[in-house]
């Protein structure tokens, strides 16, 4: 709620306070970012990789996934070993099942298995390639790539909800001065899939605020 009416002509504050540790700039930028319009917007990128990938092979599939998840990513340079390193791991996963046409059952185990790459692999300790891109200072571009997988696998949801919570019991167990970036991680995901994946359009609320106690219901708003 505080998101939404963040930029109305009065202030949220009014009503509601910002319930996460960043400024409002960075709100306003998140938002900006997760909320892409138009064809590049990750829910029609989404739509149009789920259709083109229909009756590929797994291998086919891995080489696609990959592609997807960093299209768009600002300064791949930046990233480009730890992008060759999450490549690397995927392509040696289910190297057996590779000429196998993609299933609704391979496609999700797929995505569950991206996001063990990207999380934790066993809930005992944080996958190298978490650790690489948060102490990399990457922690939206690892969000961006986590809503990713879920918009093109809902029922990974989950999977990813049980891996986060992992995370939060590993780092619970240290002082916060030592998981700053990890903090900072959450709630930027906390705020993205807000955002995103709770299938609330943002970009429809255009509200205009009563400034005073009139009781009559505007339709409009």
């Amino acid at each position: 709620m505080y998101i939404a009416r963040s930029q109305s002509a009065v202030s949220s504050t009014t009503r509601y306070t910002n319930p996460s540790i960043l400024g409002d700039q960075a709100l306003r930028l998140i938002k900006a970012i997760v909320l892409k319009k138009g064809a590049f917007s990750h829910e029609n990128i989404a739509h149009i990789f789920i259709k083109q990938t229909e009756n590929q092979t797994l291998e086919e599939f891995k080489i696609n996934l990959e592609k997807y998840l960093f299209f768009s990513v600002e300064n791949q340079e930046e990233i480009e070993d730890w992008r060759q390193k999450f490549k690397d791991s995927l392509s040696l996963w289910k190297k057996d099942y590779n000429q196998e046409i993609i299933t609704k059952e391979l496609f999700l185990r797929t995505c569950n298995r991206v996001i063990d790459c990207l999380t934790t692999e066993n809930a005992k300790e944080p996958s190298s390639l978490f650790i690489l891109l948060l102490n990399q200072g990457h922690a939206l571009t690892l969000v961006i790539i986590l809503l990713k997988i879920i918009l093109i696998c809902r029922n990974s949801r989950k999977h990813l909800e049980t891996r986060i919570a992992h995370l939060i019991r590993l780092y619970d167990k240290y002082p916060e001065d030592e998981c700053k970036g990890v903090i900072n991680f959450m709630e930027i995901f906390n705020i993205t899939f807000a955002i995103y994946a709770e299938n609330v359009e943002y970009n429809l609320i255009k509200m205009e605020e009563e400034q005073n106690s009139n009781p009559q219901l505007n339709l409009d708003d």
